[in-house]
This record gives C-alpha cells, structure tokens and sequence, in this order.
C-alpha cells in the first residue's frame, strides 16, 4: 500500500538541507571555533595603498597571503573577506588619481579556497559577518541606515531586511530590527530617553518571519536553551506612554516560537539554560532585590525550581542603568545569582575561554554639573582594559585608549587610533596580537590621510611627515581599514567604521 506525503516547501527544503550532507557543527560560532589563524595586516600608508589583510598563526607567521581588504574570524572552518579589484585609475579633474573598485564579499577555507556567496548586491559595501550557528550576516550600508542579508551555511542569502540581523542563536533564530525609525510606537516616547522600545523581528535560518515582539529598546532578547524574557510593550498602554515601564510593565519569558510561558510584574533577564534573572525596582529606579527563577517562576533553591544542573564556575555578565552616572554598569553572576566577582565595570565583556575584557574606575564619584560628568568620562577614557579570570583577578592590562576583543584561541587583538597633533586629517590605527602570557606575537600600524579636511598646504605638510607621493587616491573611493567588534569574540578587520 501506497503512502502519500503532503510535504510544504519548507519542510522539503530542510529536507534537501539535510540529506546534501551539512557538516558544519549547529552549535559552532567563532568564540568556540578551534582554527589556529587570526585575520592581521600589514604596515603601510593607507592613502597611497588599500590596506590589506591576510591570515597569522600561533607564532605570528602569515599563512593566508595578505591580498584581502576586509578579514573577519575563521567559524565553521571558514572567514569571511572582501576583495577589492581596480576598475579605472584617473579623473581629469583632479591632479590626484582617484581609484575605483569593484568589492567583491566571499568566505574562504583554511587553505584560503574561496566560495562564492549566491545573491549578494553587486558592487555593494558593507561588513560580512563569521559564520555563528550556521548563518552569517552581510550588513550592507546605505546612505541612510543599513540593508543586511541573512546567508545560509551553503553561502546563500535567504532573505533581505532593512535595518539591522543580530548574529544567529543557538536555537536558531536570528533577532532583526528596522533602524530607518528608532521608535516602535507610534507615540512620542522621545522623553523616556535609556527606556525606549523597538519591534524585534525573529527569523529562521531559511529566512522565514517566525514572530515578533516589541521589547526595551537597549536589551536583545537573546534565546538560551529555547526560551528568553523581555519586558514587554504595549503601545496602546498608558504606563508606556507616560514612560513607567521600567516599574510597571510585566516580562515574558517565550519559547522560540514565540508563545508565552510565564509572565511576571517585575523586569526579568535570561541568565543560563532556562534560569532567569528577576529584578525589583525602588522608587528611584535602582535595583533593590534579585532573585533566580526558572521558565515557571518558581525561586531556586525550592523544590519546585526545575532547570538545568547549576554551575557555579560559569559567569553571566549582567548589566544595569546608574542614573546617577548616567550609564550602564556591568557585573557578573553565576547561574544561582551570586555576584562572586565583587566589582561593577563601567565596560565588560562575556567570559570566553575563562577570560574576560573589562574597564574599572572608582565609581564613588558625585556628578552635578556638566563638568562633573565631563571629568568622569574623561577618567573613562584615560583608563585602561584589563582581562581578569573567573576570580576577578587581573591577568593583563592594556594600554589607555586601546580597543579591545574578547579573547579568541588564548590572544586577544588589540586596537588604537592616534591622531596627529598637526591635524585630525591623519591618524595612525595600531594593531596587536598579545597571547595570555603579554607576549606581542604579531603586530602592524596602519596610517590614513583625508584629504577633503584639508587644504593643500596642510596637506603638502602632512605628506612630508609621512612621505608621501603624487599619486595619492581619492579618500572617497578608498575607505580606509578599521575593527569592528561583534559579541561573544567576533570580530572584522577593514570594517566600514
């Protein structure tokens, strides 16, 4: 006897998804992703040439040849670059030659083969992504906002969006947003300043609409283990409108289809593998009690509470809103809520590899003036980032104004920008590869001109600083190279800044 199957094209498509034989890991991202290279640069004047890219080993030796514009991290066994080609070299009206090219976005292997990606804009500019969890985003810049294509692990796009593609969770489901407007309400919430919202849009890894949420506009609703919580909004609710939502607006903790599995009066926040974070609020806005719940509410350390196996070992980062300073304060808790590093940072990362990038200032500090806050900020920047371990302790400080990532198979690479004292129009951007002993394994300097901020005896100066020549290219046909860091230790050279 015949059996008959109904099958839809999606089904048919994941079908065929399947047996093609993937065999990249589902839960494989480029903070877990083993390959030993490290995209790195090479030293040169940026005005005079396309800074280029290519691929170091464990001991700083260039392995993938440098001939790329654009480098990000190796996830799944692939990175992805850009390749700029000339197309023309010479305006008439201009002494300088002004260089066109023509940008082509691709993932390379290990062995640097190349694979082509299938539905990209041509001649577009913007930012590939790694691989993460089998899909990559290429953000595509436009005059005004962004356009970001959803890429497939078999290199094809499957869907276009205005506005921005957070990286794809575990559970596979990739967070979308719109930034052509910053408001989801159509309401003028413009006084509610950090508590502002936006529809989150969440899409599959075939590029399908799967639901959408309107949550605070400064927290991703990140999924773990199947589920996430949000605070929800409701653009018809009185209390969103009179900006109370803060205190007053329940959460919801969702399954990856969207459905709701439990709501709560008080602002909750995924924490683990279905653990959650509840926070009460006082009268001034600052957190007063916390408490640890699973998907149904129920407290830890009941016999109701069911979840996972605990690891104290692992440590959230967590954050929260000083309105008293004016930002955003970082701290860690591990999976029963307890703060077991005892410091606030005024920036941190996620722990990866037991390590984690964070900046600590003295924050008994008063602020009620414009210089107060002036003063503060400064003190900020003037400090330097510091990688500690899971018990806080410092391993490695780097130097004041130096960007920093996450660390990546044992080195973290590290970024900064000086500029002239002669004029803003040329700067230096200095890169390093420093492993967890503090050994510099690799390094290069990058140095930029523009022109267009410039006169010509300026720039006659400027060149004679730098050795400069006749031929130099046109700053607007030529970006210049720059870091662009994502979370969880992803990370691209060359990024459009």
């Amino acid at each position: 006897m015949k059996r008959i199957f109904s099958l839809s094209a999606t089904v048919l498509m994941a079908m065929i998804m399947l047996l093609s034989g993937c065999e990249r890991d589902a839960g494989l991202t480029p903070d877990t992703d083993a390959t030993e290279l490290w995209p790195a640069g090479i030293s040169q004047n940026t005005y005079m040439h396309k800074p280029v890219y290519g691929y170091i080993n464990k001991n700083g030796r260039m392995v993938i040849k440098p001939i790329y514009h654009q480098a990000g991290t190796f996830s799944c066994g692939y990175a992805p670059v850009r390749y700029d080609s000339l197309v023309s070299a010479f305006s008439e009206d201009s002494p300088y030659y002004y260089n066109k090219y023509a940008t082509t976005y691709k993932f390379i292997n290990t062995h640097g083969k190349i694979h082509r990606i299938t539905g990209l804009p041509e001649n577009s500019y913007g930012t590939l992504s790694p691989f993460y969890n089998n899909a990559a985003v290429f953000q595509q810049s436009l005059p005004y906002g962004s356009m970001s294509h959803l890429i497939d692990n078999y290199f094809n796009v499957v869907t276009s969006l205005r506005g921005i593609i957070c990286p794809m969770s575990a559970d596979g489901l990739a967070a979308h947003y719109d930034n052509s407007y910053s408001m989801a309400c159509e309401v003028d919430l413009s006084s509610l300043s950090y508590f502002s919202f936006r529809e989150w849009n969440y899409y599959n890894i075939l590029g399908e609409k799967v639901f959408s949420i309107y949550s605070r506009y400064s927290l991703v609703p990140n999924f773990i283990g199947g589920y996430t919580a949000y605070t929800r909004v409701d653009c018809n609710d009185k209390d969103t409108i009179d900006g109370k939502v803060s205190l007053h607006t329940p959460s919801h903790i969702i399954n990856t289809k969207g459905e709701v599995v439990y709501e709560d009066e008080h602002v909750l926040q995924c924490i683990g593998n279905k653990i959650f974070a509840r926070y009460y609020y006082d009268e001034n806005g600052e957190i007063s009690k916390r408490e640890v719940i699973d998907i149904h509410g129920n407290l830890y350390g009941t016999p109701e509470f069911d979840a996972p196996a605990l690891k104290e070992d692992i440590q959230t980062l967590l954050s929260y809103h000083d309105f008293k300073l004016y930002r955003n304060i970082y701290y860690y808790v591990n999976q029963t809520g307890e703060q077991t590093i005892p410091y606030h940072y005024v920036d941190a990362k996620d722990f990866n590899e037991g390590y984690a990038v964070v900046k600590y200032v003295d924050l008994n500090v008063t602020i009620e003036t414009n210089e107060d806050y002036r003063n503060f900020e400064n003190t900020i920047s003037n400090t330097p980032y510091c990688l500690i371990n899971k018990q806080g302790e410092t391993i490695l400080t780097f130097e004041p104004e130096e960007e920093v990532t996450s660390v990546h198979n044992g080195m973290v690479l590290t970024h900064k920008r000086v500029y002239s004292t002669y004029s803003h129009a040329y700067h230096t951007d200095t890169y390093k590869y420093i492993n967890l002993s503090g050994k510099v394994v690799y390094s290069w300097v990058e140095e930029y001109i523009n022109e267009k901020e410039v006169n010509s005896a300026q720039q006659a100066n400027i060149r004679t600083q730098v050795n400069d020549a006749d031929n130099a290219q046109s700053p607007d046909e030529q970006p210049h190279g720059g870091l662009k860091i994502y979370p969880n230790g992803l990370y691209v050279l060359g990024a459009e800044q």
